[in-house]
């Protein structure tokens, strides 16, 4: 029977080791940190939800086509318009 690998240590000590801490945790070890009262902590990996891809500048270049007339009102269109007051220039 296999038995994992255990690390533990002082707060003190694994101020100074986290980093190397958090791989070993990451591969399957346990890390165990004491505190000076006496209290213990065990770090374990934990898996976040997967980010959500965001699409990239550009990449619908070609595949989308605007009309060039596509800020005018259509025809008929007009008594839907909000009543808008004309600026004084």
């Amino acid at each position: 029977m296999h038995t994992a690998a255990m690390t533990t240590m002082t707060l003190d000590q694994a101020r100074n080791q986290l980093a190397d801490l958090l791989a070993r945790a990451a591969r399957g070890e346990e890390v165990i940190i004491v505190r000076d009262d006496g209290s213990t902590f065990t770090v374990v990996p934990t898996q976040l939800p997967p980010r959500k891809k965001r699409g990239l500048v550009g990449s619908m270049e070609g595949k989308i086509w605007m009309a060039d007339d596509f800020d005018e009102i259509p025809e008929g269109f007009e008594p839907y318009l909000p009543d808008i007051p004309e600026k004084d220039d």
